[in-house]
């Protein structure tokens, strides 16, 4: 079978599953109910309407030409924009969707007559306060090209994802859940073509479709597996669409497993264990309470381990889990986790020279004598504080403690399913920024953190399977 056939084979399966989630309804309508119908959560009720399809479609149309559509290209316009299918557009995509999701984000707010919630602002203050000592730092960089660019995309590409965030799909819950719909089915196109891809070119070793790098393609898969897992675990409303959801979050973990991003599949895994943690709490006398989701959760888990067992003790680990093992049989873990640990050692005595200003936006490189070019300490704390100092960090700090404040009190985000799932997101972008990508390349932690400032629309009581 050719590419093509592999291509238009997969594409249907996909198409499938989602016109399935659609036309019954139940992504968009369960998904909703937090809230149009916060009971639905602790009632589960086994009857469950079903709009036509031609309204599912109508809605599904809708989602594919919004804002968050937009904005979600935008998000990840580094993971196609390289394909040579997109050759044809003239300027660089990333900022003509860049334009278009600010055009289209400043009509949004324009129709809600500029109202912003003040949890949104207290999240976007710290993080001008952060952006302006950047820039303010180019006074004494010792970089000079590299230092301006960084400087500008950090004012620009990276500050507006935790803006659009924060004041245009947080607010309303709506928005959200078509941003994370969304975000699904870009995960699901990067899964679709990396199979194609891993089929028809002799299995390589890593795989990056269309044109971009497997570290953002196991980034990308992973978010839309942990949205996808919070699905099954939370909002299915029905056996049948979770046993969908469940076959599409296998496929994107498969896609995980052969990807040979290990990172981004230990952020994944990392993630997907905070509903384990939050679903379980000591009462007295001396028990634990247990939601009903953690043991759908723990058998996830054990099926997920025992395969890995399986091909490890055939000799068939995926090449992510080969490298992961690597780590630990390896000496010094490996020539790529050996060239880290270099790098976090020569980032900790840049810092010592230093400590409170630091030595400027973009100073990395210079400092370490690549030149006035792109270069990074794969840490994002450490990038930090070689760059902008304690102050930096600071500041820095300061906007990642008001967005997961806004967040919630503990006994919020266990009875609101909403949060848990951004909870989830915010860990798993978070862990990727420790482990690779400059300050512009994790928006994706700016954005995570503009949404922890969604409205407080809490579900109450004990929702989607009472502690047992």
């Amino acid at each position: 079978m050719n590419s093509a056939a592999y291509g238009h084979a997969g594409c249907g399966l996909w198409c499938g599953l989602v016109s399935r989630f659609v036309s019954n309804g139940e992504l968009v309508r369960s998904m909703a109910s937090s809230l149009s119908a916060p009971g639905a959560l602790i009632a589960r009720q086994r009857t469950i309407g079903r709009p036509s399809a031609r309204r599912g479609i109508s809605r599904a149309v809708l989602d594919l030409f919004s804002f968050e559509a937009l904005f979600t290209l935008f998000l990840f316009a580094g993971r196609f924009k390289a394909d040579p299918r997109f050759s044809w557009v003239p300027i660089d995509i990333t900022a003509l969707l860049f334009g278009a999701s600010v055009i289209s984000g400043f009509l949004v707010l324009l129709r809600r007559n500029l109202r912003i919630p003040r949890r949104s602002v207290l999240v976007v203050l710290p993080a001008l306060a952060f952006v302006f000592y950047a820039c303010v730092s180019l006074a004494w960089t010792p970089g000079r090209i590299y230092a301006r660019q960084k400087a500008f995309y950090l004012a620009t590409l990276t500050l507006w994802p935790l803006v659009a965030g924060a004041l245009i799909i947080a607010p309303d819950r709506r928005r959200l859940r078509r941003f994370l719909t969304v975000v699904v089915l870009f995960a699901g196109w990067l899964s679709l073509e990396s199979t194609v891809l891993y089929l028809t070119a002799g299995r390589p070793w890593f795989i990056t479709p269309l044109g971009g790098n497997y570290l953002g393609l196991g980034r990308t898969v992973g978010l839309g597996a942990l949205i996808l897992l919070s699905y099954v675990l939370f909002f299915a409303r029905s056996g049948l669409s979770r046993m969908g959801a469940v076959v599409v979050l296998a496929w994107h973990m498969l896609v995980s497993f052969v990807s040979g991003a290990r990172g981004p599949l230990l952020a994944t895994i990392v993630a997907g264990l905070v509903p384990l943690f939050s679903g379980i709490r000591p009462v007295p006398p001396g028990k634990l309470a247990v939601r009903r989701y953690v043991m759908f959760l723990v058998a996830l888990l054990a099926i997920a381990g025992m395969l890995t067992v399986y091909l490890f003790s055939t000799g068939n680990l995926p090449f992510t889990l080969g490298r992961m093992l690597s780590l630990f049989v390896q000496e010094g873990g490996g020539r790529s986790a050996s060239a880290r640990a270099d790098l976090y050692t020569d980032a900790m005595n840049l810092w010592i020279e230093a400590p409170f200003c630091g030595h400027g936006i973009g100073a990395w490189p210079v400092l370490r004598g690549v030149g006035d070019s792109r270069s990074y300490p794969h840490n994002l704390v450490l990038e930090i504080l070689v760059e902008l100092g304690l102050v930096g960090l600071i500041l820095f700090s300061t906007l990642c403690f008001f967005g997961l404040k806004a967040l919630g009190s503990l006994r919020h985000v266990r009875n609101d399913p909403w949060r848990l799932l951004i909870l989830m997101l915010f860990v798993n972008v978070f862990l990727n920024a420790m482990v690779s990508g400059d300050l512009p390349d994790n928006r994706l932690v700016l954005g995570i953190l503009g949404l922890t400032t969604l409205g407080k629309n809490e579900v109450p009581g004990q929702w989607a399977g009472s502690s047992i």
